[in-house]
Formats: C-alpha cells, sequence, structure tokens
C-alpha cells in the first residue's frame, strides 16, 4: 500500500524473475531480486524487491492501458525441462520470465486494462 496513490485498488499481482535468459533469472530470486507486477484499478507498477520478495520501491507507474501481451516460448526452455514452465516478455525495458500458471492473471490485466469504447 505505500507505493499506491491514494484511492487505488489492486487487481492483479504476480512475480516475475529477470534475466537475459532463463538461466539467469532462475538466480533471480537469490541474487538479483524479482519483480513484482501490480495491476491496480489505475495503473500498471513495476516494483523491485529486497529479500524474500519484499517490496522496495517503484521501479515504473505505466498508464493502465500498457499491455503485457502473450509472453513468449523460449529455445531455452529445450535445455532444461523446468525451463518450459517459464515465458518471456518484456516490460520496461527489461526481459522477464512469467510462470505459465500466471499466463491467466496476464490476460486478465491485458483484458482489463483495455479502453471501453
Amino acid at each position: 500500500t505505500p507505493f499506491l496513490k491514494e484511492g487505488e485498488v489492486v487487481r492483479q499481482i504476480f512475480q516475475a524473475r529477470r534475466g537475459d535468459n532463463p538461466w539467469v533469472a532462475a538466480w533471480s530470486t537469490i541474487a538479483r531480486f524479482p519483480r513484482l507486477i501490480v495491476a491496480t484499478d489505475g495503473a500498471l507498477l513495476v516494483l523491485s524487491t529486497r529479500w524474500m520478495g519484499k517490496p522496495e520501491s517503484v521501479l515504473a507507474r505505466l498508464p493502465r492501458t500498457t499491455r503485457l501481451g502473450e509472453p513468449e516460448f523460449s529455445p531455452w526452455a529445450l535445455l532444461l525441462l523446468p525451463l518450459l514452465f517459464f515465458r518471456s516478455l518484456q516490460l520496461n525495458g527489461e526481459r522477464l520470465w512469467v510462470a505459465t500458471g500466471d499466463l491467466d492473471e496476464l490476460r486478465a490485466i491485458d483484458a482489463a486494462g483495455v479502453p471501453v469504447a
């Protein structure tokens, strides 16, 4: 809540690993710290985290109409079976790796961010 504007309501939240490839991203939870993506009713926040995923600061406050898009399958995943459960996307100039279990959250964020005509 310290990163939200007054009256903002959290709609979805998920964790993403960061790194150029999944090998690096696998260590992001230990050494490089993951990102938290928070969708509110008014914005899309990218939060940096500290040890154990505790939010530390806002890296970006993007318009709520920002589209995350469908995360891409990476050929890196063919090298190690557990990587099959991650997809990559670009957000705020950074490559993020999202667990396939969070894909429904991503789609909900994109669907909610589409302005009503």
